[in-house]
């Protein structure tokens, strides 16, 4: 799950690049919330690469496969507006414990629909689907959580973080994932996945937040939802951030919708091997967290044209290799796009959004990223359907040159100067 800001974000950002990037792991209550979301990140790798296999494995349909990703991704464009107003105006702890035990629910029924074998590929979309819509909801809740957990100026790192321990998921889980699938079967995979969310879940029932006061029911949600909607329309400064968001993932959600079958048709490895390409993604993204305070120097502008440039180049060595050796490097280094990209759009969402309508600023963010994440999979996979995996890779990373090249000539207002009030 990506991120969320307070008021104090502007002074944070504003502070020297430096210092430990692990730091707001010393606050207790940061680390244990931190740990639960690195459980239930788990269980979405693990839930991830358990159905992106099995329909590869069910179908070997390119695009049958790409669904899977834009299933999820639907779900998050239909419902991203108003889980950042319900973020708002309902208590947070709520909207966390209810959506966490939504996913569990959906997990179990995975599972079993795995042990009974009735999981075939509408199955596996209609579940991804309601996984989604349970991520989405409670997607920025929990990035609003942070300002309540970790210290003002240590919110860029906190961002980086929540970012990280997706990523630490991503290297794990997928490794996991790949040994029970070989020695136990999906059904335990699926299992599996349902505990990595109850851990989140207890964590959730359990949190003791300060009490807050509900500040609208459904026709405030409505509301709020317009009104974000309205601000997206005439802020410049965050129409900036968005187009950049389109230009980076509806390009680069090429390899990720066809990297099952680029592990399986071009590697000619089996589900471990693909999941050993997630974790070197996975990989790469860590070591960009240990990076990130320096690389801040660079300047927003700076670090999604060189990111959008890693990712091509990553794009083409996948299209033109068929041999491990040369895929994995590659992957390690756009693992590390991969949270430098998306960490510095959300930061930059942040800036220009106005602290009352923040976490809708942030769901107007995700809803562009997962259009363009969706669109970007089905066309991968209606391209390679028809051309070839190698030539839909290799368009995307010129689709993607073309871009950068594009970024690096716009403007991005509102963002290096003070963030947002009121």
């Amino acid at each position: 799950m990506p991120e969320a800001t307070v008021p104090g974000l502007a002074s944070a950002l504003d502070q020297p690049a430096g210092g430990s990037a692990w730091d707001p792991l010393r606050g207790p209550l940061f680390r244990v919330l931190w740990a639960a979301a690195l459980a239930s990140s788990m269980g979405s790798w693990v839930e991830g690469v358990t159905v992106m296999w099995r329909m590869a494995a069910l179908t070997g349909s390119p695009l049958l496969v790409s669904l899977v990703q834009t299933a999820g991704s639907l779900a998050i464009v239909a419902l991203a507006v108003p889980a950042g107003a319900i973020s708002d105006l309902w208590p947070r702890k709520v909207v966390l414990a209810l959506t966490q035990g939504w996913a569990v629910a959906t997990m179990v029924v995975f599972a079993v629909a795995a042990a009974l074998g009735v999981l075939g590929p509408a199955v596996i979309l209609v579940l991804t689907f309601s996984l989604g819509l349970a991520t989405t909801l409670g997607w920025p809740a929990w990035q609003m959580t942070l300002p309540e957990v970790a210290l003002p100026t240590q919110m860029p790192a906190a961002v980086a973080l929540n970012s990280a321990q997706w990523n630490i998921a991503q290297v794990l889980g997928p490794v996991l994932t790949g040994v029970v699938l070989a020695t136990a079967g999906a059904p335990w995979a699926l299992g599996l996945s349902a505990l990595g969310f109850a851990g989140f879940f207890g964590a959730a029932v359990l949190w003791r937040p300060p009490r807050a006061q509900p500040k609208g029911g459904l026709v405030q949600v409505h509301t709020a939802g317009r009104v974000a909607l309205r601000y997206a329309r005439r802020s410049r400064a965050l129409r900036a951030v968005l187009v950049r968001t389109v230009l980076f993932v509806l390009p680069g959600s090429a390899l990720l919708a066809l990297l099952p079958l680029v592990a399986q048709r071009r590697l000619h490895e089996g589900a471990s091997g693909y999941g050993l390409l997630l974790s070197l993604l996975g990989a790469g993204a860590l070591l960009a967290v240990t990076l990130l305070p320096r690389l801040a120097a660079l300047g927003p502008k700076a670090l999604l044209w060189l990111g959008m440039l890693v990712l091509a180049a990553t794009l083409a060595v996948t299209a033109s290799s068929r041999s491990p050796w040369v895929v994995w490097p590659a992957l390690f280094v756009a693992g590390t796009a991969w949270l430098v990209v998306p960490t510095t759009l959300v930061v930059a969402v942040q800036r220009v959004t106005p602290v009352r309508i923040r976490s809708r600023g942030l769901g107007m963010y995700l809803v562009t990223y997962q259009a363009a994440l969706a669109t970007g999979s089905a066309l991968a996979g209606l391209v390679a359907g028809q051309l070839g995996i190698p030539v839909t890779l290799f368009s995307a990373a010129a689709i993607l040159v073309l871009a950068a090249l594009v970024a690096a000539r716009m403007g991005l207002p509102g963002v290096e100067g003070p963030a947002q009030a009121g």
